[in-house]
């Protein structure tokens, strides 16, 4: 195809022809090595496999009680953490009330 000049559409079509035949050759090269390298993948993903398969039969067996323990424990730090919070606004509210007779008192208490 010969363009004229100032043929923008001309020029265009001439760069998508070129770009496209490039990559259908880098299409066709990288399916080429994909193929070669079937194999190998197959074996790596069957090997994988195998390991989570056996991962899974191991934890199979104590999943219940791994999961009985861990609801336990969140629980529990939550109840600590509850707990931690209550108390520490009750030490609050005892020291403005208190301490309302000392003036550096409210400063400490705010953090200032």
């Amino acid at each position: 195809m010969e363009c004229t000049a100032g043929d923008f559409g001309c020029e265009v079509l001439l760069n998508l022809e070129f770009y496209w035949s490039q990559f259908v050759l880098w299409l066709t090269g990288a399916w080429q090595y994909l193929a070669a390298a079937v194999p190998l993948l197959d074996r790596i993903v069957s090997v994988v496999s195998a390991i989570v398969n056996k991962l899974f039969e191991l934890l199979g067996r104590h999943l219940q009680p791994l999961a009985t323990l861990a609801t336990t424990t969140f629980a529990i730090v939550k109840w600590y953490q509850s707990r931690e919070s209550a108390q520490f606004k009750r030490l609050q509210e005892m020291l403005r009330t208190q301490d309302s007779r000392r003036p550096y008192a409210a400063a400490v208490i705010s953090g200032t």
